[in-house]
């Protein structure tokens, strides 16, 4: 299990490590305290009662193919969850659509730089060839996260979203 201490750039404390099964109710908090946009611009579309039925999903990882990190702020044990990232690869390509939320009071303090990072160091580790992500035009932080991520992107807009997609084999 890939866990480790970080520093924001803001200089706040953090952790980041894979999610796990024991953190359904920590996740459901994340989402109760996060503002009806933060989770549009996340689950474009979808009711936010039918988000909260279906957080069992979300924990179903192997860990490979279906992955997610956690950003948690606080004491070890105590402590908030404040951001997550995860992916699903597409077994017939290789390719891992990948999507975050992190919460209202910590965006721009470098949260989901920290999970791109680290989401992006397992899915490379396990074989990932890159990321696809379905983005609102909205969410400008998003797209300028992607865009900095050191890798090359590719970016078209169709139907209303940025579709970006980041291959691996650059390197």
């Amino acid at each position: 299990e890939l866990r480790k201490h970080a520093t924001l750039r803001t200089g706040e404390q953090v952790r980041v490590r894979p999610l796990r099964a024991g953190d359904e109710p920590h996740l459901r908090e994340l989402f109760r305290r996060c503002s009806a946009e933060t989770v549009d611009m996340r689950f474009p579309d979808t009711d936010r009662a039918v988000i909260h039925g279906d957080l069992a999903e979300w924990l179903q990882l192997d860990y490979k193919d279906h992955h997610a990190m956690v950003v948690r702020v606080g004491k070890p044990g105590e402590g908030d969850l404040v951001g997550i990232a995860q992916y699903d690869r597409d077994k017939a390509t290789g390719m891992a659509a990948v999507a975050f939320m992190v919460e209202d009071r910590w965006q721009g303090r470098g949260v989901g730089s920290l999970l791109l990072r680290n989401l992006t160091k397992a899915a490379k580790t396990n074989g990932v060839r890159g990321f696809t992500a379905a983005v609102r035009p909205a969410n400008a932080g998003m797209l300028q996260l992607f865009h900095r991520c050191g890798h090359p992107v590719n970016s078209r807009y169709e139907n209303g979203m940025y579709h970006v997609t980041i291959p691996f084999d650059d390197e």
